[in-house]
């Protein structure tokens, strides 16, 4: 199997490495107009497998001659550039895998389904760690109940050493995070699909199997999970899905917006600068960019199995390891697109081409399997109510 991946940074780094190390794939190419990054991830890696190649991601041509041939494309570009990556696959006849992360990116990569049925690939955008791995822990435990009333997910990527007063961290880029936090958010709540603002729904947390987190905060937040919100209508009565954060964070954010750092205004005419890309520029410049860190993904899930009405916990977590040399945030988004991109550039499955979010195309059982056996730790506990 042959696995391009066009981007070099954190996230590119940590998927190429674990690429590498992937019996199942015998060829690897890396595409970034930056040479520095690219050196030296061909330098650490000294892998047979890999190639590198050093090209503007405006240079289509190019881009199409490298990946021809290849099974799967694996885009670990800003959310801005994904839609024009997976026309691009698209138009080369191969299958296409990102890490997601904004609602209308996403609704965009989706008017190219009909492309790929034609060409029978498959386009999967989010495929990362949220969206993506918290999707497929969601549907894994749907799949475990005859009938679903409530599933409400939550996620996080922690520092594991917080700095005051925000007491988090850049584990992707600012411009999401901002977004994340001004963006729309699609919940369910008595069957019906409706429209919530994000960093709404505010309550308290506790991830069971990490008690020494202590007290965590949950709101809402977008881009995660636009499409599986409106696959579980009709199934399901109430969804959301909830970010986590220290206590007080989310205050603080609201008090930026409150002040009008989410606003498109211009404040400089030279530089059209606006005072959400002063937030989003303090944000990048203030916020440290640990790789001591911990994620963590929950579904609570009530149903009946049976004649028994029960609700099930379901919780991973992945932890820093000093070993692994990457963050647990960009370990676990790794693991998720390659798995991803396995099964999409395999094509072991009588789904036919198009686009999908990873929850309902891929084979959630191993995909979870394959996370724990790279050192994601599953809880699962189960409470009969009657």
């Amino acid at each position: 199997m042959k696995i391009a991946v066009i981007g070099a940074g954190a996230a590119g780094t940590a998927i190429t490495n674990l690429l590498i190390n992937e019996p199942s794939v015998k060829s690897i190419i890396v595409i970034d107009k930056n040479g520095h990054q690219l050196d030296e991830l061909e330098e650490r890696a000294e892998s047979p497998k890999l190639r590198v190649h050093r090209v503007s991601m405006d240079k289509e041509l190019s881009i199409l001659s490298l990946i021809k041939g290849y099974n799967c494309v694996i885009s670990a570009l800003p959310y801005t550039q994904n839609y024009k990556m997976a026309a691009l696959t698209v138009k080369a006849g191969i299958n296409y895998v990102d890490l997601g992360g904004d609602d209308k990116t996403l609704q965009e990569q989706f008017t190219l389904n009909e492309a790929a049925r034609e060409r029978n690939i498959y386009v999967v955008p989010g495929a990362g760690f949220a969206p993506g791995l918290v999707n497929i822990l969601g549907m894994y435990a749907f799949e475990s109940f005859d009938e679903v009333t409530s599933m409400h997910m939550y996620a996080a990527a922690l520092p594991m050493k917080p700095k005051p007063p925000l007491n988090f961290h850049l584990s992707f880029s600012p411009v999401g995070l901002v977004n994340e936090y001004l963006n729309k958010v699609s919940v369910i709540e008595n069957g019906e699909l409706k429209q919530k603002n994000a960093l709404d729904g505010y309550e308290r947390f506790t991830f069971e199997s990490r008690p020494e987190l202590e007290e965590l905060e949950a709101f809402y937040t977008s881009g995660i999970a636009l499409m599986l919100a409106q696959h579980l209508k009709g199934k399901v009565d109430e969804f959301s899905f909830k970010s986590l954060r220290y206590p007080g964070h989310r205050d603080i954010i609201k008090a930026f917006f409150e002040l009008g750092f989410d606003s498109e205004q211009i404040i400089d005419i030279q530089s059209s600068l606006t005072y959400k890309d002063l937030l989003i520029r303090q944000l990048s410049k203030f916020l440290p960019h640990s790789t001591e860190d911990t994620v963590l993904a929950n579904v609570t899930i009530t149903g009946k199995i049976g004649d028994k009405t029960v609700r099930k916990n379901y919780e991973l977590n992945l932890a820093h390891n000093a070993l692994r040399e990457t963050s647990a945030m960009m370990a676990c988004t790794a693991m998720s697109a390659v798995k991803t991109a396995l099964f999409a550039g395999q094509a072991k499955t009588d789904t036919i081409g198009g686009a999908y979010v990873p929850e309902l195309l891929v084979d959630n059982k191993a995909y979870i399997d394959f996370m724990c056996k790279h050192g994601m730790e599953l809880n699962v506990t189960e409470n009969t109510l009657r």
